[in-house]
Order: structure tokens, then C-alpha cells, then sequence
């Protein structure tokens, strides 16, 4: 039936010509996106829905680059460093871990760039973790591998060491959570599917333990852990308890003070040090003296 424009019912009368700046977020209209910024002033902050969520959130979680872009550099100078890229909604979460979960890699690598925390725990999934954990639990291996290749560049194996030792909100180390992930049915492991498009497949959890183990040996050699036990034991080694650790950090300072007794600071070593391979050993529950 043709369109009758004496027709005043016909529902699309009734919607609204401008969207809002979250739908223009989420869809990637630039040209919508941009007007709306127009709107702000200078330094403010960016406006939330009444979940606590930001534009910053919709268009990292569906890998709205372009979209991303104009928010950052809207939005940049609302807060020192620009740090409004680590902002928590009101649950506890960052765009970074939205678009971790979802695959959108180019956001994740934007979101990094201008200074999102990696090691930042998602408070809104208990549980969920930092970037790395929800990278994990949505099975996107290439932003998990990317997260790792950017930690190793501009922190070496002494922040590679900092992401096997963080822990989520229920204390599992990554390795330990990338086990839980891959135990589970592909049932359990469907919740990121409605992300394919965006993270171009579905997610796999097995794909996602490859890269672990990949960094996870490259951490364990710089200490001198290659005889220790196989990769495969790892994941099922529990953290100490958070009075272990501490002791252990007490035990270090001390021993450093006394003597850094090192075992080679020289180029490719990474700075390893016998009170630093005694460390990470406690932390994966091994004796390596």
C-alpha cells in the first residue's frame, strides 16, 4: 500500500528526527555525534545514561573508532591526562572493559594509547577482572594477544610478571581464570556471541589459553622457571593467600636491602633477580631455592 501523507498515525510521524548522542555512539554516526559534542562546553564531562554509561562505553563496546575518536578528543581535557578513559560508570565499569569483552580491537588499542589502566578491575561483573580476564571471558584472543604484545613493549617481563600476579575481584590469577573459562560448556561460553560481528568470530576460550601460555612461558623463562613443571600444571595452581604475598614483598625488601644478590641485570635479562624469581615462585606456589 502506498504512503498516504494525509496519513497523520503513521508511526514513523511520531519518530523523533534527532537521536542521542548514545545511539549516534553506538551506531557510529559521526555527523550526529559531532553535532551533539558541539553542545558541550569547554573541559565538561561527558554526559551518562541512568545505567552510569558514557558515549565513550557504546562506542568502544561496538567498535565505533571514528566515533571513539571524537569523544577522546572532545573529552580529553575534562579531566588531568585524560583520564576519563578509566572513568567507571556507576557499576564499575571502563569502556576498556567493554570493548575488551566484545572483540573491538582498534578501540581497545585507541583506549590504551590515551591511557586506560589494563590492569584495572572491572567492578560491575565480580569476578570479571582486568582488561586481560575480560578479554578471556569473551574468548577474543587477538585482543588478548595485543594486550600482551603492548604490555611487553612498554613494560617488559617486569609487567608481564604484574599481569600473571594480578588478581580478579574473587582472587584468581589470569591463569587460573583462562582454565575456569576453557572447563566450561559451550553453553557457558556463548554470552559473547552477540559480539561476533564486531570481533569478527565467535569467541574461543582455547585460543585465548594459547596466548596465555605463550606469555606465560616467556615470564617463566626470564625467571629461570623452564624445569620447574609443565604449563599445564600451572593453571591449576592456586594463588597463596594475600598474607603470603605480603610476606613474601617484606622478605624481598629486605633481602634487597641487604644484597639485590642479582643474577643478571644485563641486556635481555629484564632485571631478574634471585629475590625476584623467589617471588614469583610464591606466587604460582613453587619452592625455588
Amino acid at each position: 500500500m502506498a504512503w498516504d501523507s494525509n496519513n497523520k498515525t503513521c508511526p514513523c510521524i511520531k519518530t523523533p528526527y534527532a537521536i542521542s548522542i548514545f545511539t549516534a555512539a553506538t551506531y557510529g554516526d559521526c555527523s550526529s555525534l559531532s553535532k551533539k559534542l558541539s553542545l558541550y562546553p569547554l573541559n565538561s564531562l561527558p554526559q551518562t545514561d541512568d545505567s552510569g554509561y558514557s558515549p565513550l562505553h557504546f562506542a568502544a563496546q561496538f567498535d565505533r573508532a571514528d566515533c571513539l575518536g571524537l569523544l577522546l578528543d572532545r573529552f580529553s581535557g575534562s579531566r588531568p591526562g585524560g583520564v576519563v578513559v578509566a572513568d567507571f560508570n556507576e557499576s564499575g565499569c571502563t569502556p576498556l572493559h567493554r570493548a575488551a569483552f566484545s572483540g573491538a580491537l582498534s578501540c581497545v588499542k585507541m583506549l590504551v594509547e590515551a591511557g586506560a589502566d589494563v590492569l584495572m578491575n572491572d567492578q560491575s561483573f565480580p569476578g570479571e577482572g582486568n582488561a586481560f580476564h575480560k578479554s578471556v571471558k569473551g574468548g577474543r584472543w587477538l585482543v588478548l594477544g595485543w594486550l600482551f604484545e603492548h604490555v611487553m613493549a612498554t613494560g617488559g617481563t617486569e609487567a608481564l610478571g604484574e599481569v600473571f600476579s594480578s588478581e580478579d575481584e574473587k582472587g584468581r590469577s589470569l591463569v587460573q581464570f583462562t582454565a575456569e573459562q576453557c572447563s566450561q560448556s559451550s553453553e557457558e561460553q556463548s554470552g559473547s556471541d552477540r559480539f561476533e560481528g564486531i570481533a569478527g568470530g565467535k569467541g574461543d576460550a582455547s585460543k585465548c589459553k594459547a596466548v596465555v601460555d605463550k606469555y606465560l612461558e616467556v615470564c617463566l623463562g626470564e625467571a629461570r622457571f623452564e624445569d620447574i613443571v609443565a604449563k599445564k600444571a600451572l593453571a591449576k595452581k592456586a594463588l597463596p593467600k594475600k598474607a603470603l604475598a605480603k610476606k613474601e614483598k617484606k622478605e624481598e625488601d629486605e633481602l634487597c636491602e641487604e644484597n639485590c644478590d642479582c643474577l643478571g641485570t644485563g641486556t635481555g635479562r629484564g632485571g631478574s633477580t634471585r629475590t625476584w624469581e623467589r617471588r614469583f615462585g610464591a606466587i604460582f606456589g613453587f619452592d625455588t631455592d
